[in-house]
């Protein structure tokens, strides 16, 4: 046979755990050729969102509302639509092991995900002119305790300072 990059030098040669005499070793114990090998444990996925608490806290903060239309998303009861806990100052990809990205002053409750056609997730991530204008988007280098956001929550929508403790400080000067 003429050896080509597309030719083998030896013919495949096609065997089944049994005509072999043993059971395949898949290099771990447990696995055999004859059942597959033996099931590998989940990866776990590194949580870089924020926690239960925060996400609580961010919630009660925007009374179950998106925080730049306003719409309602959680009636006391449970989700009502589809919702985003978004990052002001982005994760970056793979998430971030600095403890500011979670904290509430970083984090809007907006309607809609990264993934639906609608909503306010969508807004803030196609218009960046916009969503930087009005805070709801932030440079890298931004503090977001630092940095105002308009927000639907503060009747009428007022330019606003988040807090880590939940309270959001209006223009005036009160605090909701």
């Amino acid at each position: 046979m003429k050896r080509t990059p597309l030719n083998r030098r030896t013919e495949l040669r096609v065997v089944s755990p049994l005509q072999r005499g043993k059971p395949l070793s898949r290099g771990r114990e447990g696995g055999t050729g004859t059942d597959g090998p033996a099931p590998r444990p989940a990866k776990r996925v590194k949580a870089t969102g924020p926690d239960a608490a925060t996400r609580r806290l961010v919630l009660d903060r925007a009374d179950g509302c998106c925080e730049i239309c306003g719409v309602l998303i959680h009636d006391g009861d449970g989700w009502v639509g589809e919702h985003s806990f978004h990052h002001r100052r982005p994760r970056r990809m793979g998430g971030s092991s600095d403890p500011a990205t979670n904290r509430p002053s970083n984090l809007l409750l907006i309607c809609g995900s990264a993934t639906s056609p609608a909503g306010c997730h969508l807004l803030v991530e196609s218009q960046r002119a916009l969503a930087l204008g009005n805070g709801w988007l932030l440079h890298a280098e931004q503090n977001p305790t630092l940095e105002p956001v308009e927000l639907a929550v503060t009747p009428p929508a007022h330019r606003t300072w988040l807090k880590d403790d939940g309270v959001i400080t209006v223009a005036d000067g009160t605090n909701t």
